[in-house]
């Protein structure tokens, strides 16, 4: 992913587009995920850190959707 990709896909749920926070989710998720489970050592502490990064993302560029 560039940075080109990551500016549309703000744009996009700053627009509210709801296809951008499945999409969000889809590219990032894995990440944060495998991120937390390797501090957490938990996979349900480490899902739980996945969505509330994900929350917080949008909440900073787009609105109250639920990831």
């Amino acid at each position: 992913m560039d940075r080109s990709q990551d500016r549309r896909l703000i744009a996009r749920l700053q627009a509210r587009d709801e296809a951008a926070v499945h999409e969000l989710a889809e590219r990032y998720g894995s990440r944060i995920y495998q991120l937390a489970l390797r501090h957490m050592k938990n996979r349900e502490d480490a899902e739980e850190v996945r969505q509330d990064v994900l929350m917080n993302v949008y909440r900073k560029v787009g609105g109250p959707y639920e990831i």
